[in-house]
């Protein structure tokens, strides 16, 4: 049987929830600054990574670029 007084069930109230956000804000941190490396480094200035069709789209004005969506889609 589980005993819990009510002074300690409302002294709990909450932290769940803020350490939950916390590690969220954090793992959602670290996705952007991936997602914004793989774009600059997918730009045509610097070409280092080329990623693959899945995961670009092209432009209806230039069809031969290639639009990293996905990741632009994370970094915001």
């Amino acid at each position: 049987q589980l005993a819990v007084s009510s002074v300690g069930a409302q002294m709990l109230r909450g932290k769940t929830e803020r350490t939950t956000a916390f590690a969220v804000a954090g793992l959602a941190a670290t996705l952007a600054k991936m997602a914004y490396d793989l774009v600059l480094y997918n730009s045509q200035d610097l070409a280092f990574v080329e990623l693959p069709a899945a995961f670009t789209t092209g432009s209806s004005i230039m069809p031969h670029k290639k639009n990293p969506d996905v990741f632009e889609l994370i970094r915001a």
